[in-house]
């Protein structure tokens, strides 16, 4: 919206190459919005979900898994 900030919900099950250039974008683009993140899995990459939810004022959660369904 034009008049506020955009509430984006990011889940992720793994990892990103470029962590920090992520991390800097989403911190240039903090104005526009505010990143709640959500990592899955065993191989998820703390850095990105807590990079991206602190430099926007979101925050993150990360759930692991303990047993695999079929």
């Amino acid at each position: 919206p034009d008049d506020g900030l955009r509430t984006i919900i990011l889940l992720t099950d793994g990892e990103v190459t470029n962590t920090a250039e992520v991390v800097k974008y989403a911190a240039e683009n903090a104005h526009r919005c505010r990143i709640f993140a959500v990592g899955i899995g065993n191989t998820v990459s703390h850095h990105l979900v807590d990079g991206i939810s602190n430099v926007t004022g979101g925050s993150f959660v990360c759930l692991r898994c303990r047993r695999h369904y079929h």
